[in-house]
């Protein structure tokens, strides 16, 4: 088990004597350390009555949806981590794109929720939901996990953190390598780096985040139930097997936080490209109908 800077261990719990209701809540490692996650946007299910799917590959921001209300890809729920947040407004595939695939469950030692339009100093994206997140400032101890499974699956984690006097450096790196379920390969090729340094200056404790996230894959994305019912392609099969993309984030985090006073800034580069095709060959027989979505900022 590990612990949070504070030294108590946490789980799920209502924040009493701070929630003004049920809707709102704590969740710490403790509730999600032992919970199988296909892909890292199903941290979010932590969130009662959130619900997270995916298409076009297991690099782009899930679809979400919480208790019966579609989110998009994040339109209507906000994602802080550190602070900093995660939505992107005017973003090429999407208002509010909220892409998580940079995150690591393995060092998450908190997720705060808030459900419903009550959270106005939450931003834009928060009419349904807010999430913020929390980065350990140290572990008990280092660790390494690798996992392997049908599909190519491979998946290699390790994190560990240092005591510098009375302040903590915490590093922690992912590799993942994945092909899938479907007929075409999803060639997932993920890599994340996460450094974060903590510690006290004064009456205040600050903090330093930096990571690195890059990913690329291939999606299978939908098709026609006609070809899969006349037996032209299995269900798990494909028509453009050029459909994709590729993506990465850099960041840094820094941050203070005292009795009577909090401040934070962050700077964030974030790219993706998509290659989508929803109609194939309706509009275009002789090409195709292939989109590429870009988005630098």
């Amino acid at each position: 088990m590990k612990k949070s800077s504070s030294g108590g261990v946490l789980s799920h719990r209502t924040q009493k004597g701070k929630a003004i209701s049920a809707s709102e809540g704590l969740v710490g490692y403790a509730d999600f350390d032992t919970r199988p996650l296909e892909r890292v946007g199903e941290l979010v299910e932590v969130v009662p009555g959130m619900v997270a799917a995916q298409h076009s590959g297991e690099g782009k921001a899930n679809q979400y949806y919480l208790r019966g209300m579609n989110l998009d890809h994040g339109a209507d729920f906000s994602a802080y981590i550190e602070g900093m947040p995660i939505n992107m407004r005017a973003h090429a595939h999407g208002q509010g794109y909220l892409d998580s695939n940079f995150l690591m469950p393995e060092v998450i030692s908190t997720v705060q929720y808030a459900q419903g339009p009550y959270n106005a100093d939450c931003g834009d994206f928060s009419t349904a939901g807010t999430m913020p997140i929390s980065i350990y400032d140290r572990l008990d101890r280092p660790f390494i996990e690798a996992s392997y499974g049908s599909d190519h699956f491979q998946r290699l984690v390790s994190a560990g953190s240092m005591d510098l006097g009375e302040s903590h450096l915490l590093a922690a790196v992912e590799v993942l390598r994945d092909d899938g379920l479907w007929q075409l390969a999803s060639k997932v090729r993920k890599n994340n780096v996460l450094l974060k340094f903590s510690g006290q200056a004064g009456s205040y404790d600050t903090r330093l985040l930096m990571s690195y996230y890059d990913n690329e894959w291939r999606s299978t994305d939908q098709v026609p139930e006609r070809l899969v019912s006349s037996n032209l392609i299995d269900r798990f099969g494909f028509i453009d097997p050029t459909l994709g993309g590729d993506s990465s984030r850099a960041t840094l985090i820094a941050g203070l936080d005292g009795e009577n006073l909090g401040a934070s800034m962050y700077a964030s580069r974030y790219k993706l490209r998509l290659f989508n095709n929803f109609t194939y060959f309706a509009d275009d027989p002789l090409n195709g109908d292939q989109s590429e979505q870009l988005d630098k900022r």
